[in-house]
């Protein structure tokens, strides 16, 4: 029997991220021996999701804690001086790590930073990071892929072409990220499917995250990568990403453009160039016709 490590790329718990809705103790209890039911697994296979087909049980083995930081929606209070409230918005990760290791799942530490709007995953940086720079709730998406490079970390855009009640406008940016989260499960077949078709005919990167704010939703599965053997660290992640094993990651054929339900987008649609500066978004949706207008 050939066995897969599950492992889910962005998520959120409700001590450090305001719409967290389950504690680090709620993600250890209920994941704590999980796997994929059969019944599940075969599910996922119709739905497209290749990667399956390789394994024949898929073990829940961990995921990367990426809750909002200071300018996104964080449970921390911001008024506090900035070496405690990085603190208090590691104790959430403390926690839950603490907890999930017990129970034999591991949990790697990441963040989830808002630029008005965008957000982007961080990824391969301690709390050290934060500590020595106070300014970085200042930075734009440029400085931010600066700094975090310069340290050795790695950016990815967390669900570009998302389009909420809650944004202005609908933003993606590939110079000042190294990777697109393009099967975001909570994001819309459409929104998805834009970014996965931006990211494959640019030779970008490609990540798959839940987004889970719960541990129910956690257990669905529906977003992250599988691999054969235990990951060890971040860098792990990492080079997976580096490396284009896009063969490893939970991409459905819904995100790839087969059988998904596409909807326009309802706000202005821009895309970043090189210097930062946006531009006009044409519907890639809209001009391959998976939507009518």
């Amino acid at each position: 029997m050939k066995t897969g490590y599950f492992y889910d790329t962005h998520v959120h718990e409700s001590y450090s991220s305001l719409c967290g809705h389950s504690t680090g103790q709620e993600y250890a209890d209920g994941l704590y021996g999980y796997k994929m039911s059969e019944e599940l697994r075969e599910q996922r296979i119709k739905e497209g999701y290749k990667v399956l087909e390789n394994y024949d049980e898929i073990i829940y083995a961990g995921f990367f804690l990426t809750n909002h930081f200071f300018r996104g929606n964080t449970a921390i209070d911001r008024s506090l001086p900035w070496r405690q409230f990085v603190d208090e918005y590691y104790h959430g990760y403390e926690l839950t790590h603490e907890a999930c290791k017990k129970n034999g799942i591991d949990v790697f530490y990441g963040w989830e930073e808002n630029f008005e709007g965008d957000e982007f995953l961080i990824y391969g940086l301690p709390k050290d990071f934060q500590y020595a720079h106070p300014d970085m709730i200042t930075w734009n998406q440029v400085k931010n892929l600066e700094e975090c490079n310069k340290a050795g970390g790695f950016v990815v855009q967390a669900h570009p072409f998302r389009d909420r009640n809650y944004l202005s406008f609908v933003a993606a940016h590939p110079y000042q990220s190294e990777a697109f989260e393009v099967h975001n499960d909570s994001n819309s077949d459409g929104m998805n499917l834009r970014a996965y078709i931006y990211a494959s005919e640019h030779d970008k990167p490609m990540t798959s995250g839940s987004d889970s704010h719960d541990v129910a939703y956690a257990r669905k599965m529906g977003a992250g990568f599988i691999v054969p053997e235990r990951i060890k660290s971040s860098e792990d992640y990492i080079n997976l990403i580096k490396n284009r094993k896009t063969e490893c990651f939970m991409i459905p054929d819904k995100t790839k453009g087969i059988g998904g339900r596409y909807e326009i987008l309802n706000k202005p649609a821009y895309l970043y160039d090189e210097n930062n500066v946006r531009q006009v978004y044409e519907d890639e949706l809209v001009k391959r016709g998976y939507i009518n207008i």
